[in-house]
């Protein structure tokens, strides 16, 4: 008999991952797709949900396993999971960008748009994996046999307490081809393809993710007077004027318009925006709401702790197999109560999966010319942009599970996915070392990350430009009101 706490927390959770990625979505979208185009963005919370859900059913299938007779049917879950993840990532969203993209183009339909395109990726796509299936699909699982003499006794020993000399130990290996059908493969594939995503965005973002949050806090806006803020603003008009007729000269010599000259202008556009609403908020709400910057601070605490543990986890047991430290604390956390390592368990799987969002939005804006085209801004992303990077993160989610499955194989012992990747895609013929080299590939970026964010030129370039508006606007005051005092004493003076 299925478990109903399980299967009602499992429904609990669906919902509420509904209603989080709805409120995303709202969130960034553009106000000009507000009342058009409802199916890209169904398809685009439908996305989120599905990635959201696909790390999710990891925890859940261990607290499965651990049910015994009240377990889930996880096989299933996780056959018709990666069916609906292939079905919108190959097929709906590639029909919903070109069903969204031809809505402008006069005489054509967006139905038969979206059809045509998508449809030739789905092609393509079915023919690379069918191809590959009767090729590539064989994983070579190593089998070591151990065989050991009795010793005289009451007992037989262990294997740990023998050896060649005392028990007559011997280890052969062997390694059994096993072709997989074509559900495994058909993983296999989407998480070769997510593996560079999740290292590239994953990694970025366990490193972004604290650093924002924590630096939110330490740069947030403070109550300021009304002479402030009105010496501020005349001095942001200033800076906006300047920007206008700075935007107006390059689109007048477009075609010599260099990259650096238009990232150069768009930065200063950023930073003035910035400042715009940095002193908007200082002034006609006294600095915000104090508790989301607390809020804040105690979050990108909490997720710096996590992504150093994760962190520890990948080098000692992931990468090196030395010491699993994160597995056997979840297993005493299961210990004391049966769902108490798997809720926290659940959190590192959620942190990943916010991590690769992180990384991927945090991407875009770092390296504007390979991803201007699809920016993530709030409350001014159109449905293609949302699109596109759901994709990324759809695929990347496939990833963060092998990597979860491998990082934590000790607790997922046992699990229904733990036989897909530990055992198949783990071992796929000729693929071995490209698992490997992300698994370090990962550590890297995390590495290279904390450099750039520790110098962090741009962010620095807007702290200083800040800093330096609001000191001349604060010195301006200053002898404003000197001069007032002066002429104050003046005037007394000659009364």
């Amino acid at each position: 008999m299925i478990d109903i706490f399980l299967t009602v927390i499992a429904a609990v959770v669906f919902v509420l991952l509904f209603g989080v990625c709805t409120y995303v979505l709202a969130y960034y979208s553009h106000p000009a797709d507000n009342q058009e185009n409802t199916f890209p963005k169904v398809i685009v919370v439908l996305a989120l949900v599905l990635a959201l859900s696909n790390v999710l059913l990891l925890p859940l299938d261990v607290a499965s396993r651990n049910a015994g007779d009240g377990s889930l049917p996880m096989d299933y879950v996780w056959l018709y999971m990666y069916v609906i993840i292939a079905l919108v990532g190959i097929f709906l969203i590639p029909f919903s960008i070109f069903y969204y993209e031809a809505e402008d183009e006069k005489g054509t339909s967006q139905v038969s748009e979206g059809l045509k395109w998508s449809g030739i990726i789905v092609v393509i796509f079915i023919v690379l994996l069918v191809v590959g299936y009767f090729f590539l699909a064989v994983s070579e699982v190593p089998i070591t046999t151990l065989s050991a003499t009795l010793q005289d006794g009451d007992r037989p020993p262990s294997l740990t307490e023998c050896s060649p000399t005392v028990c007559g130990v011997a280890a052969t290996t062997t390694t059994l081809s096993l072709h997989l059908n074509i559900f495994v493969w058909l993983v296999a594939v989407l998480a070769i393809g997510g593996w560079g995503l999740f290292a590239l965005f994953g990694g970025i973002g366990l490193i972004a993710l604290p650093f924002d949050l924590i630096t939110s806090y330490l740069h947030r806006p403070l109550p300021i007077t009304k002479e402030t803020y009105n010496a501020r603003k005349i001095k942001i008009g200033e800076e906006t004027e300047a920007l206008l007729q700075a935007g107006m000269k390059l689109t007048q010599r477009n075609s010599e318009m260099t990259r650096k000259e238009r990232n150069e202008w768009k930065k200063h556009v950023y930073m003035i925006d910035r400042e715009f609403v940095h002193n908007e908020i200082a002034y006609k709400k006294k600095g915000g709401a104090v508790i989301i910057y607390w809020a804040k601070l105690a979050l990108g605490i909490l997720s710096g702790i996590f992504a150093f543990m994760i962190l520890l986890q990948m080098i000692l047991w992931t990468n090196l197999s030395l010491y699993p430290f994160l597995d056997f604390m979840f297993i005493a956390m299961d210990g004391l109560w049966a769902f108490f390592g798997t809720i926290f368990f659940a959190l590192i799987a959620l942190l990943l999966i916010v991590t690769v969002v992180k990384g991927n939005f945090k991407f875009g804006l770092r390296i504007p010319f390979l991803m201007t085209m699809h920016p993530m801004k709030v409350g001014k992303t159109y449905q293609n942009s949302f699109l596109v990077n759901v994709v990324l993160i759809l695929l990347a989610s496939v990833s963060i599970l092998h990597f979860l499955s491998q990082s934590f194989r000790l607790y997922v012992r046992g699990t229904a996915v733990n036989g897909i990747f530990n055992v198949a895609v783990n071992n796929l013929r000729g693929v071995s070392v490209y698992w490997v080299v992300m698994k370090w590939a990962i550590i890297g970026v995390m590495a290279a990350a904390t450099l750039y964010f520790i110098i962090r030129p741009e962010e620095e370039k807007v702290k200083r430009y800040m800093k330096a508006q609001r000191a001349n606007v604060s010195s301006k005051i200053d002898v404003a009101r000197g001069k007032g005092q002066r002429a104050a004493v003046g005037g007394a003076l000659l009364s």
